[in-house]
């Protein structure tokens, strides 16, 4: 009756060694993707910068941002960055996950508030990902807090990890229907068209344009692999075998088009799939 009304497992309680190697992984991810933003703190974020001049522009309105209604500085702007960075270690390292992902989710709300008018997904992925590994119970296994091994992590409540599996199905699923609106996509040029672009393309890569049966493939694959590996994933015989074409996917894509750090943040998601009876675990 209760598996009747609760298909999704919320309410299950059983040991999470995937969780704990998504909070590593997607801990240290986030730790580069602040330290990046660090770099050009002032020229986004500080006086006279990007985000200062489009907002005078707008005439100022009220937003969550401490940069509304604090003197704008590189100072301010580089505190706020660095609160990210340290939170998202923390979440890395294992001390007080919870506190430290709530850090890294209200310093990633107030980015995202102050620069909406440049915000992607994968502002948004640190941001859901981040709040929902606030409310979970990550940190069991693997962690200063809990300094356990993996087999040996605590049953916890599942809810807030089917979450953050939701939330990353549903990625896949919104940027197929995104790339089948495109032609390019739906024909089966998109790959040839984006290893030639020198913005997103690495140097070797155009070298795939020689061979034009060889981006056609890769497009296929790739709108193939998308749409299967939502379901796949959910389903025990098929879930090993849908993240390891997600592994090739991202690693193929990471080594062809410089799309960092999206790429790096859904690799370091993919454990959140792996069950312990995938692992051979009882």
């Amino acid at each position: 009756m209760l598996a009747a009304l609760d298909p999704l497992g919320l309410t299950t309680i059983a040991p999470q060694p995937g969780l704990e190697v998504f909070r590593i992984l997607f801990g240290l991810v986030c730790t580069l993707y602040f330290a990046q933003r660090l770099r050009s703190a002032g020229l986004c974020l500080g006086p006279g910068g990007l985000s200062d001049n489009l907002w005078r522009a707008r005439g100022q309105p009220w937003r969550l941002s401490p940069f509304a209604w604090l003197p704008r500085s590189t100072r301010l702007a580089q505190s706020v960055l660095l609160l990210g960075l340290l939170g998202s270690l923390g979440v890395a390292l294992g001390f007080s996950v919870p506190w430290c992902a709530a850090v890294v989710f209200g310093t990633q709300l107030i980015l995202t508030a102050e620069l909406s008018f440049l915000a992607t997904g994968i502002d948004f992925i640190v941001l859901m990902m981040n709040g929902l590994l606030a409310l979970s119970e990550a940190g069991a296994a693997l962690a200063l807090d809990a300094p356990v091994g993996l087999a040996d992590t605590p049953a916890t409540a599942v809810w807030a990890t089917r979450l953050m599996q939701l939330q990353i199905c549903a990625i896949y699923s919104f940027t197929v229907v995104q790339k089948l609106i495109e032609h390019q996509w739906r024909s089966g040029w998109a790959v040839y068209y984006a290893v030639q672009a020198l913005v997103v393309a690495r140097r070797w890569s155009h070298r795939l344009a020689a061979w034009p049966l060889a981006p056609r493939l890769l497009t296929w694959a790739t709108l193939v692999v998308q749409v299967v590996a939502p379901f796949a994933l959910w389903w025990e015989p098929t879930r090993l075998w849908a993240l390891a074409l997600l592994l090739g996917l991202h690693l193929g894509l990471d080594l062809c088009l410089r799309l960092w750090p999206f790429q790096w943040l859904m690799l370091a998601s993919l454990p959140l799939f792996i069950q312990p009876s995938d692992l051979g675990w009882p």
